[in-house]
């Protein structure tokens, strides 16, 4: 049986109250050992507040030099040359992981904004804490030097003022095979670009110095071995649901035969056994508003895993947020906030033909589904989002 989740709506946010904010502290490296893909130096802030119920949010600020943008496009090409990444398209990724003291995790990934281009954003529990212990990033396009680059975690604080409430949150830079579930790492930095502690009570977080030491994640060669809970069936599968978008032609033609050859792997899903949980990637046709993506979803009786929306900065930057569940984005009464533009979850095929022919959406995708790989788990299709603004930035980057 697959796993199911189901989360509450968000309250409308009535008010932001900021409760402390931290001075920002950097890493800085004289040399690239820790990895030619990591930056030489960034910075790390965080802080709490209150919309309509207590968050913590830690950025990460960086910029990639010439040689870690060029020893990045050489691993995107499958010219990488550390830990198993060889041979292999692999992906800059960072992430943000929580690290309890205690023997539960009091704090929660909610929301991930970034300006990375073309990210694939995972929000997930990854150590079965009950609570989503990290936040990742992959970023699919291509980037480049001295661009000022961050990613932000908005995490849900629910700590209680006991001794073992506290913990920390790693940021550390990989790179990451094409497709495999959750981006599983090929090479590691061989330390943590930054650590920000918490303590007991909410509205309490420090941002420290790094250290340059090992990680919890990382080992001295720098290749991250695949969990044992990871199977090597699954990895395929990922990697194919990867695959396949990338070898997507990002023309009107490439995305209109793509499309096709999705419908028709739905319209097996339909004519096959009463299925109850088709894991799918949605594509809104156009930038919609949360109401419209609550009453699509609530007449096809979707279960959301994850939600992303659009924003634009004041450098035209187009940035990401990815929200767990159906939740509103804590940003999403900014001026810059375009719109809900895709999601992920689960339908029947009972509502899956009811949901694809909806006016409002562009594509339902459920090439990840395990009924259509034929593998044990499921994995959710990359939406077509990013090719769609770059084809037709009017319609899709415009309020």
């Amino acid at each position: 049986m697959k796993k199911k989740t189901f989360f509450t709506v968000a309250v409308t946010v009535i008010m932001l109250f900021s409760l402390a904010t931290n001075h920002a502290f950097a890493w800085s490296y004289s040399n690239y050992n820790y990895g030619s893909y990591v930056p030489k130096s960034g910075t790390g802030t965080a802080t709490t507040y209150y919309d309509s119920r207590n968050f913590l949010q830690t950025r990460i600020d960086f910029k990639f030099d010439s040689y870690n943008v060029s020893s990045i496009i050489s691993y995107n090409k499958g010219n990488g040359t550390g830990g198993s990444c060889p041979g292999y398209n692999a992906y800059v990724t960072l992430d943000q992981t929580a690290i309890p003291d205690g023997s539960s995790l009091k704090i929660s990934a909610w929301e991930v904004l970034t300006n990375l281009p073309n990210p694939k954003v995972d929000i997930e529990d990854n150590n079965l804490w009950g609570a989503d212990d990290e936040s990742e990033v992959v970023a699919l396009g291509t980037v480049v030097a001295d661009k000022a680059y961050y990613m932000t975690t908005k995490w849900l604080d629910n700590r209680g003022g006991k001794s073992t409430d506290s913990g920390r949150i790693q940021a550390q830079f990989a790179m990451s095979k094409k497709g495999i579930l959750d981006y599983n790492n090929c090479t590691q930095s061989s330390t943590v670009q930054h650590t920000f502690t918490y303590g007991d009570n909410q509205g309490k977080v420090a941002s420290i110095q790094p250290q340059i030491t090992k990680s919890l994640k990382a080992v001295a060669s720098t290749t991250v071995p695949v969990s044992n809970t990871t199977s090597t069936t699954n990895s395929q599968s990922d990697s194919q649901v990867i695959t396949e978008y990338k070898a997507i032609e990002p023309t009107e033609d490439g995305i209109t035969k793509y499309k096709s050859k999705q419908k028709e792997i739905t319209k097996k899903l339909k004519s096959n056994k009463k299925i109850n949980d088709i894991a799918v990637t949605v594509t809104f046709a156009e930038p919609l508003s949360f109401d419209e993506v609550k009453t699509i979803t609530e007449k096809y009786n979707v279960n959301i895993e994850e939600l992303e929306a659009r924003s634009i900065d004041s450098n035209g930057d187009r940035i990401t947020h990815a929200i767990k569940g159906l939740n509103k984005s804590l940003s999403q009464d900014g001026s810059n906030f375009i719109g809900y533009t895709s999601l992920q979850g689960y339908v029947s095929s009972e509502n899956i033909f009811g949901l694809e022919s909806e006016e409002k959406i562009f594509l339902v995708d459920a090439s990840g589904d395990n009924n259509v790989t034929e593998l044990e788990k499921d994995n959710f299709a990359v939406p077509l989002t990013w090719y769609l603004e770059d084809l037709n930035p009017e319609k899709h980057l415009k309020k």
